[in-house]
């Protein structure tokens, strides 16, 4: 993993083929492993905590070092002395890094150690040969096999040989990356790459194609430096398409803007390397880099390209995730402060009044079945639905502040002298939480009083610049009456489209919708809150046979259940008034993902015909999707979503002369985007008063798969 790390991977197997890379020669393979011992070596003798030096870039600076002195240097003396003194300079130049560009700038180290130990060596022994004529570095040789004097023969005559010589350019410029110069060790670089993610293969393909073409139109002279401009160019598309942003449009861009900077700095490089003999590089992949990052920081969160704050495996990993949850990481949720039925009179960037630094603010007005805001005639603020109906804190906090002094406004008139009215702050983790336009005297709560979530913090007015009765709900960044406000999310509602009950676990407030929060049901809550270890033994029928499989529940540290199931793992959350899954098993059609696919985001609160969906992403969504995407997946990575639409079936089953209630859950999986297909795909979840019953697969109304909880201990 010391070698995967170079291509940002974690992996094993592409480690293994850089491994077989670069001990090809017994100089790169030894160098190579030295020079990381003697960086272990150094961060253990002088007290370097251990995860300092698995996450700061120490070995991966130390493995290049030492497969340039591997590459440079042919006789043992220098390779020991070079060896020794560049680890200890690479050390110091690597700890000094993490500390000034990491801990102050929030900049990664990437390769500036091993660009600054490379320099300062090459330009010692360059200037010592010039002008003293000893020798020290061993010439480059391009020796090898026929497709080695292909690629470094200059003359190409027909277009076969010029497509040729540039497929084989980029896999002699990913081998470059290692120093390598023969075709097989470059190509065991080359399949490394691919191992590690399609994603950054296609990033660094696209970045070679740029760096081609920019070097056949701009009039300069790169003559031999070609793969020292294509390793430059398939770093950057690594680390900008894939390695550091979540990977998609703006960030594609924003890889093929960085390569024309990349070339101007390669081209600074080279001149400098005339004039110097110092050489420089990954220069340029790390100026680019660096100046990337640092101009795309101080961002609103939910800007793209988007930064990951999680570190993961692969970019398609990355995008699966922030794709599912992207809203839910970046906006803040909060509980609905009302009760019954509501409507979105104003939402973001509304026409009336949320506009500039205000533009994130929710109207709320309530309404009957008829979506009528008052009861009679309307002529005065008592008939309206809205006007003293209790207003409840939605976040745990502690109120910051109060006012409740303002007299209410007659129906028409507003009072802008005092816009925002009557209010309560809350306070909760980190930002503030404003109830404006309230009911003068409704407040019962005081400044630093602790609140929850449902605590009534007032009445419902009309106070201030508002002409209607209706609540007025935003989130801000200062304690001050009407600052600065910012995006959010409510959870847990219940939102009527087109004539259903749609459930939306995070719900980004839309103009003119109706909802309603979701009621508790702890009976419901409690079926998936298993005891600490207990054990589900589970019928499965498939294909005419029959097996036993058994399924084990524990709970994580955040108080998350964990379910078991042979090599297999699912976990899931359970909030107060819905289950949300936070880890699917990446055996998308096992049975027990199926069982997580179909609780997903499943309110307690279950009627009849109740409808949501669930967005599946990456490896879960393979097996769900049309077979032109699926093929595709194994081209460009699992980037893919399917959509899976839910709805609940109600039913009474006798048993033993006794009725229960049974609870269905139909997910359904449709290319056309209904709802609900009759056909293709579906599974039926059902449970009744003691949990868990059965799971079927259908096809086209044909049985697939067929799961019943036969006991449990």
């Amino acid at each position: 993993m010391w070698y995967s790390g170079i291509l940002f991977s974690q992996r094993v197997a592409p480690g293994i083929f850089v491994i077989l890379a670069t001990t090809g020669s017994a100089d790169h393979g030894a160098s190579s492993l030295a020079c990381p011992l003697l960086m272990l070596l150094w961060g253990m003798l002088f007290e370097i905590p251990e995860a300092d030096i698995k996450s700061g870039g120490y070995f991966a600076n130390a493995i290049l070092f030492g497969l340039y002195l591997g590459n440079t240097f042919s006789s043992v003396q220098m390779l020991v002395l070079t060896g020794f003194t560049g680890s200890f300079i690479l050390f110091i130049l690597t700890r000094s890094m993490n500390h000034i560009l990491w801990i102050k700038y929030h900049l990664p180290v990437c390769s500036y150690p091993f660009v600054l130990t490379v320099f300062l060596f090459t330009f010692l022994c360059q200037s010592e040969e010039y002008w003293f004529g000893t020798l020290f570095m061993k010439p480059w040789s391009y020796s090898g096999g026929r497709i080695d004097e292909f690629f470094h023969n200059p003359f190409k005559l027909n277009i076969a040989d010029k497509l040729a010589y540039e497929v084989l350019g980029f896999v002699f410029s990913v081998g470059s990356i290692f120093f390598q110069k023969k075709f097989i060790p470059c190509l065991m670089a080359a399949i490394a790459l691919a191992l590690t993610s399609r994603i950054m293969t296609f990033m660094a393909i696209l970045g070679y194609s740029i760096s081609r073409v920019l070097m056949a139109i701009f009039p300069f002279f790169c003559g031999g430096h070609e793969t020292a401009y294509g390793f430059n160019a398939v770093l950057i598309g690594i680390a900008i398409g894939g390695g550091f942003f979540v990977p998609g449009k703006k960030t594609t861009l924003l890889m093929i803007s960085s390569q024309f900077i990349g070339f101007f700095l390669g081209l600074f490089c080279i001149s400098s390397a005339r004039i110097t003999g110092g050489d420089w590089t990954a220069l340029p992949f790390n100026l680019v880099v660096s100046g990337i990052l640092l101009s795309l920081q101080g961002r609103i969160p939910q800007a793209k390209p988007m930064m990951p704050g999680i570190a993961f495996e692969t970019p398609e990993e990355t995008i699966a995730y922030y794709r599912r949850y992207e809203e839910r990481i970046f906006l803040r949720s909060i509980s609905f402060p009302v009760f019954g039925r509501w409507k979105i009179v104003q939402g973001f960037n509304g026409n009336e009044t949320h506009k500039e630094y205000w533009r994130y603010g929710v109207d709320l007005a309530a309404v009957d079945e008829s979506g009528s805001r008052f009861r009679s005639t309307g002529i005065n603020t008592e008939d309206y639905f809205a006007f003293n109906a209790p207003v409840l804190s939605p976040v745990e906090g502690v109120v910051s502040a109060v006012w409740a002094e303002i007299d209410d406004n007659p129906l028409g008139s507003m009072n802008l002298a005092a816009p925002w009215g009557n209010y309560v702050i809350i306070y909760s983790a980190g930002i503030y939480i404003g109830l404006y336009h309230l009911k003068k005297a409704s407040t019962p709560v005081v400044p630093g009083q602790s609140v929850f979530i449902g605590t009534p913090v007032g009445s419902v007015g009309n106070s201030g610049r508002s002409a209607l009765p209706h609540l007025h709900v935003q989130l801000q960044l200062y304690p001050a009456v009407g600052s600065e406000n910012i995006p959010f999310l409510f959870h847990d509602l219940l939102v009527e489209e087109e004539n259903a009950s749609v459930f939306h676990p995070f719900f980004k407030p839309e103009e003119s919708l109706i909802a309603s929060t979701v009621p508790p049901n702890d009976t419901h809550r409690m079926l998936l809150f298993p005891r600490n270890g207990e054990s589900w033994h589970l019928e499965i029928e498939e294909s005419g046979k029959k097996s036993v499989i058994s399924w084990k529940f524990a709970y994580s540290l955040y108080g998350n259940v964990l379910v078991t199931s042979e090599d297999e793992e699912i976990e899931y959350h359970v909030g107060l008034k819905s289950v949300e899954i936070t880890r699917f098993s990446a055996k998308g059609f096992s049975p027990l993902n199926l069982f997580a696919l179909s609780i997903s985001d499943m309110p307690f609160a279950m009627k009849r015909d109740l409808q949501w969906k669930t967005i599946l992403f990456g490896r879960n969504a393979h097996h769900f999707l049309s077979i032109t995407k699926q093929a595709l997946s194994w081209i460009v990575g699992d980037i893919f979503s399917a959509t899976c639409f839910k709805t609940t079936i109600e039913e009474t089953r006798e048993a033993e002369g006794n009725s229960e209630t049974v609870f269905s859950i139909v997910s359904a999986f449709s290319l056309q985007h209904q709802r609900l297909s009759q056909t293709g795909m579906q599974i039926f979840f059902s449970f009744g008063a003691n949990g868990f019953l059965s799971l079927v697969v259908k096809n086209d109304q044909q049985n697939i798969v067929k799961i019943r909880k036969i006991a449990s201990e």
